[in-house]
């Protein structure tokens, strides 16, 4: 059919004749001729689409490589593909069109990322890995929301490398990077001193099977959750041999959005207690909110236990607003039909820490209509929903807590970052974020937080508030099981301080 189709004269389909050719040759197993086609397609590649056309003339070209045992030249072709992909996400304004190249594009980014990794340049692979999801949520939902153009312009910087993260680091700080792909998981270990690189041998969906099994055992409060977790550190933690003591930002991937981390077991101690631990979407936004952040100022605004149905209501959550009210004196805060969702969307803003002590509802179609329950006023539905935020003006706001069941959770999209509340305070400009990963208890939610509230104001940073809250929780005979004393985790700024 090619044969008779000929060569067209028209450049654009000049180059998808190529490629089809290309794709033709290298399935009858002809690389050196298939080579040639996407080497003329590269040549040619003119207009407003040429970067397009060269991504895929570069990754044809890494193929025929690999087809042909060059395994050095196909990692240039890759890396050369990669920069074409990461140059032109933005530039496309149809989200279907955008979320559509990006999933074709993956397959680009982990190609190059098991290149990378099998050549011992962990450097390079690192970076590939940052690539592929540093802006993968903005480009999916710039167009869907509106981000504002500041706002996209915050999160849209480029990809931190490991020398830049290096750089950011201090002594006792690691990050601890996480990339999955079909068959296998890539895992960094980036500190001020160097990076290593190691791969784990367990495919995409075993690792989610496990994970899937040990969050349903801490749900379910069973008596086989230290075992699953001693298991899924063996996995996952174990061969990184990180350091005693060592504060950890980790980055993950994938299913591990979903794994609490902390409730891993090690040893004869659960993770939490070993480790300071804080969560990133990935090392560029995690870095980036420690240099572009100036300390909030102005007073602790919470809300809770908000007026709704009768089976909605929280009485452990207002206590804990009120206590928190008590902690720092300079507070604002909001119960019963005061926790409106006007009062909301007036008050979010006016505060260095934000607090929201409330029933989260999870979209798991689409998570950006997740919601956080508040007070109705009239005929008001009295919710705040996940896409809604990312109007608000939070710059100046150092913490958002929610202290809501689910409230971490979303969907992960190709280029793998997390759609709902997390993305959508930290794009709005909040430097770090406190939420939750399963519905939690009334009881243990109060004293959990109480507990780390108390450590900040008295200038603990978040890192070690949150560590030394749920340590204190985990030793309450009521709270030992990781369901009440593990749920939430840290994002954004781990070294925040409220300390005046």
């Amino acid at each position: 059919t090619y044969a008779r189709i000929g060569e067209p004269e028209d450049a654009a389909l000049r180059q998808v004749y190529l490629r089809g050719l290309g794709e033709l040759l290298l399935a009858e197993g002809k690389p050196e001729n298939a080579a040639r086609q996407f080497e003329l397609m590269l040549a040619a590649a003119t207009g407003v689409d040429a970067e397009y056309q060269r991504l895929w003339a570069h990754e044809g070209l890494g193929r025929s490589q690999l087809a042909r045992g060059d395994v050095a030249r196909a990692g240039s072709s890759y890396a050369a593909a990669v920069s074409s992909a990461d140059s032109i996400r933005a530039r496309f304004r149809s989200e279907e069109f955008k979320a559509a190249l990006f999933g074709d594009v993956q397959q680009v980014f982990e190609r190059a990322l098991a290149l990378s990794m099998a050549s011992g340049e962990f450097e390079t692979a690192f970076a590939v890995s940052e690539k592929s999801r540093a802006r993968a949520l903005l480009d999916l939902i710039r167009e869907r929301v509106g981000v504002p153009a500041q706002l996209a312009a915050r999160s849209d910087a480029s990809a931190f490398d490991a020398q830049r993260a290096r750089a950011a680091l201090r002594e006792g700080e690691a990050i601890v990077a996480y990339h999955t792909v079909a068959d296998r998981l890539f895992a960094w270990v980036v500190r001020s001193s160097g990076i290593s690189g190691f791969e784990i041998p367990i495919a995409r969906k075993e690792l989610a099977a496990r994970i899937t099994a040990f969050r349903d055992s801490i749900i379910a409060r069973r008596g086989d959750t230290a075992e699953l977790g001693a298991s899924l550190h063996a996995l996952l933690v174990a061969p990184l041999k990180l350091l005693a003591s060592e504060r950890l930002v980790i980055v993950p991937h994938g299913p591990l959005h979903y794994l609490a981390f902390q409730a891993l077991r090690e040893g004869d101690a659960w993770m939490i207690e070993r480790h300071p631990i804080a969560i990133a979407p990935s090392t560029t936004i995690a870095l980036g909110e420690l240099q572009g952040q100036v300390a909030g100022t102005g007073p602790v605004v919470a809300f809770g236990n908000p007026t709704t149905e009768a089976k909605y209501a929280l009485p452990g959550s207002q206590r804990e607003v009120e206590r928190i009210g008590t902690i720092f004196p300079d507070s604002k805060v909001f119960v019963r039909e005061a926790a409106s969702r006007t009062q909301f969307r007036t008050s979010a803003s006016a505060g260095r820490v934000l607090h929201v002590a409330a029933h989260a509802e999870v979209d798991e179609v689409d998570p950006l209509f997740s919601r956080i329950l508040l007070a109705r006023e009239g005929s008001d539905p009295g919710f705040v929903e996940a896409r809604e935020i990312f109007g608000l003006k939070l710059a100046g706001v150092s913490l958002v807590t929610l202290s809501a069941c689910e409230s971490g959770l979303g969907s992960t999209e190709k280029g793998d970052e997390l759609l709902g509340f997390n993305r959508s305070f930290l794009s709005a400009g909040a430097a770090s974020l406190v939420s939750s990963l399963w519905p939690v208890d009334d009881d243990s939610t109060e004293f959990l937080m109480t507990t780390m509230y108390a450590q900040l104001a008295r200038g603990v940073d978040l890192h070690r508030a949150m560590q030394t809250a749920q340590i204190q929780a985990m030793r309450r005979a009521r709270f030992e099981h990781p369901f009440f004393w593990a749920p939430f985790i840290a994002m954004g700024d781990w070294r925040l301080s409220l300390a005046q």
